[in-house]
């Protein structure tokens, strides 16, 4: 697992992919009762108003990333930091984040802002033909962990920068320190694991990976995306 890693595919053009809901549920990554995939809900740990206190995905979603850990060392754990986001939350992040780039780009337009701010985090929506990727369910935010805690991946979560980008430490391989080193290795275990399973990555972030949704349909070549909008736990109606 430690060959250079390749992603050859993009999630282009998802919003042309057909949805063809398969009513899968959702279920919380506690209650598998997987003892290597275990939650960290990020979202709640930094206060986000609306944030929910597990993280949650498709059944199906849950079911590769049990396949994932098939294909990674016994001693390394899969830790979910976000699964399916309410509209609240989704709708904060993107304004926090477009504010900071407002700020830092006033020289923009506010449509300029909205494509930089897109880059990182979806727009949000509810349209049944285009939601935002995490509302489906079929997005899922992680890392890996060992015996001594989360392993270093080069960058924090929600670290919106270039580093973060998942090839980005495969870029400089001659200028790369002992920790840049340690750091690619283990997003080439993390990824390559991900991708044996069936799930696909979001270049940007070596964190987000996506399954059944439009974005892995896009990126997987398929007509059709499993994944619609999934409704909140615990809500009704």
């Amino acid at each position: 697992m430690n060959d250079p890693l390749e992603i050859n595919y993009t999630n282009k053009g998802w919003q042309q992919i057909a949805i063809r809901e398969n009513s899968e549920p959702l279920v919380a990554i506690e209650s598998l009762q997987e003892p290597r995939l275990r939650s960290r809900p990020m979202y709640r740990e930094f206060g986000v108003t609306g944030a929910l206190d597990q993280c949650w995905v498709r059944k199906g979603v849950a079911e590769k990333l049990i396949k994932a850990l098939t294909y990674l060392p016994d001693h390394l754990s899969i830790i979910v930091w976000d699964g399916y986001r309410p509209f609240g939350v989704q709708k904060a992040l993107f304004d926090d984040f477009r504010k900071k780039l407002e700020a830092e780009h006033p020289e923009e337009s506010a449509e300029q802002i909205v494509e930089r701010t897109k880059t990182f985090v979806s727009l949000p929506s509810t349209d049944p033909d285009e939601p935002s990727t995490h509302m489906t369910g079929g997005a899922v935010d992680l890392t890996l962990s060992g015996p001594k805690g989360e392993l270093d991946m080069g960058t924090a979560f929600d670290d919106f920068s270039d580093r973060a980008g998942t090839l980005y430490l495969e870029k400089y391989p001659d200028q790369a320190d002992d920790r840049d080193r340690t750091a690619r290795d283990n997003r080439r275990l993390l990824v390559t694991a991900m991708h044996r399973a069936g799930f696909t990555n979001y270049i940007h972030e070596w964190w987000h990976f996506d399954w059944g949704n439009q974005w892995w349909a896009a990126a997987k070549g398929h007509d059709e995306a499993r994944y619609g909008l999934a409704r909140e736990p615990g809500r009704r109606g």
